[in-house]
């Protein structure tokens, strides 16, 4: 049984779907600043309190959150997250990760890594300047 099968969704060229801390979407030619929260948009979240109906529409008050523990990398170093769980006043299955750059986060193209339960999601990028 799997109890977590993380993924953040991509652009396909291996961007995250990643908005930057002014909701703007973050690319190569709108990176994020070190220090700044990100949005990381996925799914896979494994379990949620309370529980739900995947693709069921919830409240923007008390989203669902994962019940197994989130953490999250970028450029390979450990990122304090602010918030994860269902995108509030979205469906069941669309997870949300705010997470801060870590400071000396180099400029470029950095990996991101969400993390559910010990079960980590295949690395995309988030651009840092």
């Amino acid at each position: 049984m799997v109890i977590a099968a993380p993924a953040i969704f991509t652009s396909g060229n291996g961007q995250g779907i990643i908005e930057n801390q002014d909701l703007s979407m973050n690319s190569q030619g709108n990176p994020a600043a070190a220090g700044s929260t990100i949005h990381i948009y996925a799914t896979g979240e494994g379990l949620l309190i309370p529980d739900g109906v995947d693709g069921e529409f919830v409240s923007t008050s008390n989203p669902p959150r994962p019940v197994l523990a989130v953490t999250a990398t970028i450029g390979g170093t450990n990122a304090n997250i602010s918030y994860a769980g269902t995108v509030p006043g979205s469906f069941e299955g669309f997870f949300e990760v705010d997470a801060t750059i870590p400071a000396g986060t180099p400029a470029g193209e950095n990996p991101v890594v969400i993390t559910v339960g010990g079960i980590a999601s295949t690395p995309v990028h988030v651009a840092v300047k």
